[in-house]
């Protein structure tokens, strides 16, 4: 300020030349100076406090007498003079730190005022540190904690989410600040903080499907009460997990790792069936989820992990069959992974899920797990009868055996005949209807051990190698006629044989059965054999068979054996020849 007194108050005579000198007179251009000043020391960091104090004073006086601090304000606001927190800013970039900013400055950084560098007097200047432009309030600065965001999960309170939704909600563009929280773990679960595309928020119509793990990030109600629950949009925005669709997506992802890593443990499986059930009765079945469970292998077998369609539950009809057969029965122990007696408690969700749960639906499992166990006594008739359902049932809509099970099934003795035990192919099923021969004559089922059911199985005992026509087993019989001793059986099986026209491959063998007073006898062959001797000459010689079998029986011998009718005149000649040597010997 010019002293005018020193220039005896005569320089406002001068007033024009003063101007033209550079000589300011109006009051706002002295306001400007004053700012210009003030900056010029900011900017060569002379800038003192007790300027800033001085500063804030004369914009209260300027507006206590009424005048217009603008000029001023307008020629300090925007410099870099203001000490925040965060270093020196323009008021404009400044913020008066009070308890509408406590929750914000958890969240963010903020360049507040610096009161401890500017003492708490200057506080007292609110008015005028706002016309400077500094920031007096939250007034809705959202976009301000969106601009300068910073994570720190120990400071995510419930009044922090709060705000960190608010800021989605009044915030139009904020599509980088949404994906930033994406990737950050701010959301408080039950089993801590997590990214909100990890986390889920509970329905109570689908909230089963939580329970079916332990672990699964549920957001946590305790922590947050009600606060957050007007936020659900925004929430969703961040990637929250609030719909059953990509709940269904998750826990179905969850429950593929846990089936590929064989850690799923019982709870969790009776838990996911519990669940299927609920949500099959609210018709609000995930496609994801029920995708999993019929095509995972997560149920544990006698055969390992198997998937509903490859797995039996296990019932008293079943029993018979696990004899010959390696059946994938769920594991319903209670070691390991067997998921205990419970497990029979969701036999209607198993079974629509495709576990067979009858025996009249497994046949492919019999057929593709056969096994037939090496000593056919572990075979009682129930099992037989069963296998053979199994059998019938496959062949109602298939004509062929799976590879090797023909093989397997006709490997081994395993059905019960009157001549023991013998493989499908040695076997014969008896027809009293259509049959002059006995049951216990050949080697024929044994229809008193499997009972009058086994006929009914004509077609599967047909399939597997069974001669289930009587008049096509004469093979088989003929093949057992040497075990035979007594003649009204043999003369019954010649009988047979005879109806079935039935020849041998070689006629010379022993087929020819002579008893003996002995009740015995033995068998010889038809070379040795004629059917009548009228003279009764040839009993040492030849086996005369007319004294033991009918006319019937004598054809049969003549055509099938080529038995002779009579000694020859070979045997005649050999007859006195032994005669001759018998006499000479009598005379020496």
């Amino acid at each position: 300020m010019i002293n005018q007194k020193f220039y005896q108050n005569k320089l406002h005579l001068y007033k024009e030349e003063l101007k033209a000198i550079g000589v300011r007179f109006e009051f706002q251009e002295a306001l400007a100076y004053i700012g210009s000043r003030l900056m010029s020391m900011a900017a060569t960091n002379t800038l003192t406090r007790e300027n800033v104090y001085s500063l804030l004073r004369l914009i209260r006086f300027l507006r206590e007498k009424v005048l217009s601090p603008s000029e001023l304000i307008n020629s300090v606001k925007d410099g870099q003079w203001m000490k925040s927190t965060l270093g020196y800013r323009s008021p404009v970039g400044c913020i008066i730190y009070d308890s509408d900013w406590a929750v914000a400055s958890c969240i963010s950084s903020q360049p507040f005022l610096d009161v401890k560098f500017y003492g708490e007097d200057i506080l007292t200047y609110k008015p005028e540190l706002q016309l400077l432009g500094v920031l007096v309030g939250f007034e809705d600065s959202y976009k301000l904690v969106i601009e300068n965001f910073k994570f720190s999960s120990a400071a995510v309170t419930p009044e922090a989410t709060v705000l960190i939704l608010k800021c989605i909600r009044h915030v139009s563009s904020c599509d980088a600040f949404i994906r930033k929280l994406k990737g950050l773990k701010w959301v408080k679960t039950s089993v801590g903080f997590r990214a909100p595309n990890e986390s889920f928020l509970v329905d109570p119509r689908w909230e089963c499907l939580l329970k079916v793990f332990d672990g699964v990030p549920v957001v946590d109600f305790r922590f947050y009460g009600s606060k957050i629950s007007p936020y659900k949009e925004e929430l969703e925005k961040t990637g929250l997990i609030t719909k059953l669709e990509a709940a269904s997506k998750a826990i179905s992802h969850l429950f593929e790792q846990m089936v590929l890593n064989s850690s799923l443990p019982k709870a969790s499986v009776l838990a996911l069936l519990a669940c299927y059930r609920q949500l099959k009765t609210q018709g609000a079945l995930p496609v994801e989820l029920l995708s999993c469970m019929l095509n995972e292998k997560w149920l544990c077998t006698s055969l390992g992990f198997r998937s509903p369609k490859d797995a039996i539950l296990f019932n008293a009809e079943w029993k018979s069959l696990s004899s010959v057969a390696n059946l994938p029965f769920i594991d319903d122990g209670d070691s390991n992974h067997g998921l205990s007696k419970e497990i029979h408690g969701y036999k209607d969700e198993l079974k629509l899920l495709g576990v067979t749960t009858e025996v009249k639906a497994g046949a492919r499992f019999v057929i593709n797990g056969i096994n037939i166990p090496k000593d056919p006594l572990h075979m009682s008739a129930a099992t037989v009868l069963s296998l053979l359902r199994s059998i019938q049932s496959w062949l109602g809509s298939s004509s062929n055996f799976p590879k090797g099970f023909l093989e397997k099934i006709k490997g081994c003795s395993w059905l019960r005949t009157k001549v023991g035990f013998r493989c499908p192919d040695e076997s014969i099923l008896f027809d009293p209807k259509n049959s002059s021969i006995r049951i216990e004559d050949g080697p024929f089922i044994d229809e008193a051990f499997y009972g009058s059911e086994i006929a009914s199985f004509r077609d599967a005992l047909a399939a597997i190698g069974v001669s289930v026509d009587v008049r096509h087993g004469h093979e088989l019989v003929a093949r057992h006629l040497k075990s035979h001793k007594n003649r009204a059986t043999i003369s019954r099986i010649y009988t047979y044989l005879k109806e079935c026209n039935w020849e041998p491959a070689n006629k010379t063998s022993n087929w020819i059965w002579i008893p003996n007073k002995k009740k015995s006898g033995e068998w010889v062959s038809p070379l040795g054999c004629v059917l009548h001797d009228k003279d009764n000459l040839f009993s040492l010689q030849l086996h005369v068979l007319d004294k033991y079998y009918d006319k019937k029986l004598l054809d049969f011998f003549s055509h099938v054996f080529g038995v002779r009718n009579g000694p020859s005149a070979e045997d005649h000649c050999k007859l006195c020849g032994a005669h001759g040597r018998a006499l000479s010997m009598r005379y020496l």
